[in-house]
């Protein structure tokens, strides 16, 4: 996972997007406001790397995925959506508890490249 869609949560103070490096995980990721953030809890810090590893296998099996629809059926309708698109389109996003405040976790999974056919 690049730093560029390293996995980011909004300060709960000022409202500013905060980076977490999984690859250099710190317990301690403070905000520049001043605002303070502990990640000691070993549980929440196995579900971010499982998160990241998801949205890592997501990323590899590209050469897959970039022929692979997901089907939508509401009511009679069936749509089929390209996933490549909705890679582009949907925000993939992870909700945990951290100090007992909700926070939402967003990550950015790469749009897959266009093969040439």
């Amino acid at each position: 996972m690049t730093k560029e869609n390293s996995p980011q949560f909004e300060c709960h103070s000022c409202k500013n997007p905060i980076k977490v490096n999984l690859s250099n995980f710190e317990e301690t990721l403070n905000c520049r406001c001043g605002q303070e953030y502990q990640f000691k809890d070993p549980s929440l810090k196995r579900q971010l790397m499982k998160f990241a590893a998801l949205c890592e296998a997501i990323k590899d099996a590209e050469e897959i995925l970039s022929d692979t629809q997901v089907g939508i059926d509401i009511g009679e309708h069936h749509v089929e959506i390209p996933y490549k698109l909705l890679l582009t389109r949907l925000n993939t996003t992870l909700d945990l508890s951290v100090g007992g405040k909700p926070i939402r976790f967003t990550f950015r999974i790469e749009p897959l490249t266009e093969e040439p056919k």
